[in-house]
């Protein structure tokens, strides 16, 4: 709480009536949205008070490495670092109520291991886990029962790091469970796979425990989402960016749904690339961004995807903003936004 004083003159923090430079993370329902704030702790935007509350503060738990939340029947999931439990610190899971409460611990990892991206659906936690094994990093899902702690581990790929090298570090790995399927991207090193390399493949884990290789996607550059998925497709950004991928959920052949369009001769700025996708139950919605310059994004435009049509229509344009964080609620959209003439970022909303 002290260090987000110190923050107030330098960058605007002020973690108890406005959001800070250290936002990030989000996820929404019908009633509020909600974030992580990396000194403060979950934060809330409730549309019937039309203010923002602290739901769990970093000190409460202990930790101020809150990541990946996560919103499920009711409930908020997030990862962190338990500091001060022993050494190194071990990687946790909390959950607690949105409408508020106490945070509990789910789950909590071995030392070597770390949590990269988890989804949840229903009582099952999927968390993609990294291991630090002697002289090679295996990733695996990790299938968890939230109410007995049970758990099962599918390995998913490996790689040794190279010689007098600190680690491989991430790649942008990501889970994302549906009824049917759990989804997942995969980094494969040029070693192993060299037509693949500097890219992640997308793969359907089935009910069965068989793995099946979809694609391949872009890593992330100043993108928070790569791989999404509705109530009927699976959706990923092209090896190019310059396409959205998709596959049913019911299985069938890997698609493209929708190509930037060649630029005209009237454009003064080019798009560059699909910069990130979000999902909600029907559609998706996809960020198309002009090229980076100095750190920000120049241009953005959200576009609403018709599934599996290859249709788009543009709802909103906005100039001179880099998009933090992205999410998706039925027909509301939700991002935080920031300008080069503003550190700290703005919450915004489509409707």
């Amino acid at each position: 709480m002290a260090l987000c004083w110190l923050l107030v003159a330098t960058v605007g923090c002020a973690p108890d009536s406005s959001i800070s430079s250290w936002s990030g993370s989000l996820a929404a329902d019908a009633t509020a949205v909600y974030w992580i704030d990396r000194y403060v702790g979950i934060r809330a935007f409730r549309a019937s008070t039309g203010g923002i509350e602290n739901l769990a503060r970093a000190d409460d738990t202990g930790t101020t490495s809150f990541n990946n939340l996560k919103l499920s029947d009711g409930k908020l999931f997030w990862s962190a670092v338990e500091l001060g439990a022993s050494y190194p610190p071990p990687a946790v899971m909390y959950a607690m109520p949105a409408s508020g409460g106490t945070p509990v611990t789910i789950l909590r990892l071995n030392a070597s291991e770390t949590v990269v991206a988890f989804d949840v659906l229903g009582d099952v936690l999927y968390v993609y886990v990294e291991r630090d094994d002697p002289g090679q990093i295996v990733w695996s899902l990790r299938e968890v029962s939230i109410s007995t702690g049970a758990s099962t581990d599918v390995q998913l790929g490996s790689a040794t790091p190279p010689p007098n090298s600190t680690g491989i570090g991430r790649q942008g790995q990501q889970v994302l469970a549906t009824g049917a399927n759990v989804f997942y991207l995969l980094w494969e090193p040029q070693s192993l796979h060299p037509t693949d390399s500097n890219s992640l493949s997308v793969f359907r884990l089935s009910s069965d425990g068989s793995n099946e290789r979809l694609g391949n996607t872009v890593p992330p550059s100043m993108a928070d989402n790569r791989l999404s998925v509705t109530s009927d497709a699976a959706y990923w950004l092209g090896p190019d960016a310059n396409t959205i991928q998709a596959v049913p959920l019911s299985g069938g052949t890997v698609r493209t749904v929708l190509t930037l369009p060649p630029r005209a001769p009237t454009d003064l700025f080019p798009i560059d690339r699909f910069c990130t996708i979000a999902a909600s139950a029907t559609h998706l919605f996809a960020f198309r961004c002009l090229a980076p310059a100095s750190g920000f994004y120049s241009d953005f435009r959200l576009l609403r995807v018709d599934p599996l049509r290859g249709t788009a229509t543009e709802t909103l344009r906005r100039p001179a903003s880099f998009v933090r964080a992205f999410t998706a609620a039925e027909d509301v959209q939700y991002w935080f936004e920031e300008s080069p003439s503003a550190i700290v970022p703005r919450l915004r909303s489509s409707e």
